[in-house]
């Protein structure tokens, strides 16, 4: 139960096609806030390398993410790359209950069911400045070749889905993209749609002390 001064937190769903800057960004946005936490989502795919469990996903078998999914357990599920992925319920509620509010890092998919549900939710979309660019940028990541063409066609998949969004980015340089970010933030937390009921509580007690 919330007290009468805390309200719930708000959902930002961060989207973007592979190498469009998305992990970089939403690594150096937790950096500097303390109002945000980071949902970590369960997938089925392999870790890479550098990926720590609980970290970065929660590793989880093929096995028990369906049971996971089969119990209700997962707000929104995707398959990217034969790849299943999953957003925990109960994990997101209780953070969004205690007023904390969360950073989603998921694909449109998972963003058109939460923008579709009860949750108080801001979608932002990260473009690259050109699909040359986002080709250049997996190539220096060290991706295969035939990863990056996989990439490349789930990009435009992916890019043509923005306008289901309510702020796009194009993310040319890392600084301003960063601050553009920040700014998205920091301004919903003042919504009047977004944040009715703490507002009406607000002015409820400034009315009742006069």
């Amino acid at each position: 139960m919330l007290s009468n001064h805390q309200n719930k937190g708000l959902l930002f769903i961060v989207s973007a096609p592979s190498g469009a800057g998305k992990t970089s960004l939403i690594r150096e946005l937790m950096k500097t806030r303390d109002d945000l936490q980071l949902s970590i989502s369960h997938t089925t795919r392999k870790s890479r390398r550098e990926e720590k469990h609980g970290v970065d996903y929660f590793f989880i078998s093929q096995k028990l993410f369906l049971e996971m999914e089969n119990n209700g357990e997962f707000i929104e599920t995707a398959t990217v790359f034969g790849n299943k992925y999953g957003t925990n319920k109960q994990i997101i509620e209780k953070t969004l209950d205690s007023g904390q509010s969360m950073v989603l890092d998921i694909d449109w998919q998972g963003a058109r069911k939460l923008k579709k549900s009860s949750y108080c939710s801001v979608s932002i979309f990260i473009l690259p400045p050109s699909l040359k660019t986002l080709n250049e940028r997996l190539q220096k990541r060290g991706d295969h070749p035939d990863d990056i063409k996989g990439r490349m066609q789930k990009a435009i998949q992916e890019i043509s889905h923005y306008h289901e969004y309510d702020y796009v980015i194009t993310n040319e340089l890392f600084v301003d993209s960063l601050k553009i970010i920040n700014a998205i933030i920091t301004a919903s937390f003042y919504r009047l749609d977004l944040q009715k009921d703490k507002f009406n509580r607000l002015v409820s007690e400034i009315i009742e002390n006069e």
